[in-house]
């Protein structure tokens, strides 16, 4: 920007319709010069003589004041060190100079000046440049990705961190999915569309006939896919017979947006395998478990009766043991395996068989004891299981 664009003309100090008092101009139009030979002493405020009359000295300086300020404005607005803050003064605007983008404009401001506005993670490569001429191209093609369930096998699963959200969403599906009843078919079908890709069955194949409630539905197992993840939900049905529980493989998938949905009709598939853990290969004290075998019975009778255990000679007196309270009686009690250990603590495992009377069945169950030493002694300090 050129200074003459914005400076205003310096003051005239003899305007023409105000003559000055002192001077006349001459024939050629300029002012006639005092002939009168400057003394070399200041003018004392008495005398009547001087080079210059007084009310001309304000006006000079007030001229020379208003040079500078233009001046400084002139070398601020035309390339000169910019204002710390980033701010664009407005003689800039006024004058359409190009405004640099700064940390403080907002994002409308930054395209409106030309700005590119590159997204940094879909970059793809070293050269922004290029992912800049690219980002016009996809923007069509992204806008309408995140409308669409990714189920066609083109998108992985979410991260291993996000199992807990997608778990939680089959077991809803499933619990929705496996409730029917014939004459309230509209019901089921309202629910479903809440989780189901768009053109799935609204049904699911249910062919609308009979009647069934899951009581309870819960994730035992997930595998990630290339389609996304399948759950394999357990629940618990009840129907014309007793309730059973039964497997159920939901396919889920994420779609751009980070929605979830059901991309195919589910499948049921046996209980997962049971696996084969080898047992603890464990010394016995077979000596020490003969000794302790005897206070068993007392001590698991007092287990099942009782809503806490404290037996003399038994417990120990600090033990803080909880019972069964009557839920059951005592049948028998196995053999007591007392593990080798330190002379201070050791742990024993025993199987205990009750009598449920409710169910008129009899069960035999395994227990842990936790033995402390007393002296010569060991008494019972907690009993667990595991």
């Amino acid at each position: 920007m050129s200074s003459s664009d914005t400076r205003p003309p310096l003051f005239d100090p003899q305007p023409p319709d105000r003559p000055s008092p002192r001077s006349t101009k001459d024939s050629s139009g300029g002012f006639s010069r005092n002939k009168k030979q400057r003394s070399s002493r200041r003018p004392s405020p008495g005398d009547s003589g001087g080079d210059s009359p007084k009310w001309v000295r304000p006006f000079i300086l007030g001229g020379l004041l208003l040079v500078a300020v233009v001046s400084l404005v002139s070398i601020f607005g035309s390339g000169g060190e910019p204002e710390s803050d980033g701010a664009v003064t407005s003689d800039q605007q006024a004058d359409g100079a190009d405004v640099p983008a700064v940390a403080g404009d907002s994002a409308e401001d930054l395209t409106a000046s030309g700005a590119v506005v590159a997204e940094s993670a879909d970059a793809g490569g070293p050269d922004a440049s290029d992912a800049s001429a690219e980002s016009g191209a996809s923007a069509d093609t992204d806008a309408a990705a995140d409308t669409d369930v990714v189920g066609s096998g083109t998108a992985e699963a979410g991260p291993t961190e996000d199992l807990t959200r997608i778990e939680a969403f089959a077991v809803e599906f499933a619990f929705d999915y496996l409730n029917f009843q014939a004459d309230q078919a509209a019901i089921r079908e309202a629910r479903l569309a809440a989780y189901l890709a768009p053109g799935l069955d609204p049904q699911l194949g249910w062919d609308g006939e009979g009647a069934q409630a899951a009581v309870l539905t819960m994730p035992v197992q997930t595998t990630l896919t290339d389609r996304g993840a399948t759950v394999v939900v357990a629940s618990q049905v009840t129907g014309p017979d007793a309730s059973q529980w039964i497997h159920l493989a939901v396919p889920v998938a994420e779609d751009a947006s980070g929605r979830l949905a059901v991309t195919a009709a589910p499948a049921y598939v046996p209980r997962p395998a049971a696996g084969e853990p080898e047992p603890p290969d464990v010394a016995l004290d077979d000596d020490l478990g003969e000794e302790l075998s005897g206070r068993m019975t007392p001590l698991f009778d007092a287990f099942a009766d009782r809503a806490v255990v404290n037996e003399d000679g038994i417990t120990a007196p600090d033990a803080r043991i909880r019972g069964l309270d009557g839920d059951v009686s005592l049948v028998s009690v196995g053999e007591l395996r007392v593990l080798e250990g330190d002379s201070t603590t050791r742990d024993a495992r025993i199987n205990v068989t009750w009598l449920r009377e409710t169910a008129g069945s009899e069960l035999t169950q395994s227990y842990v004891l936790t033995l402390v030493s007393d002296g010569d002694d060991w008494l019972v300090q907690q009993i667990s299981t595991g």
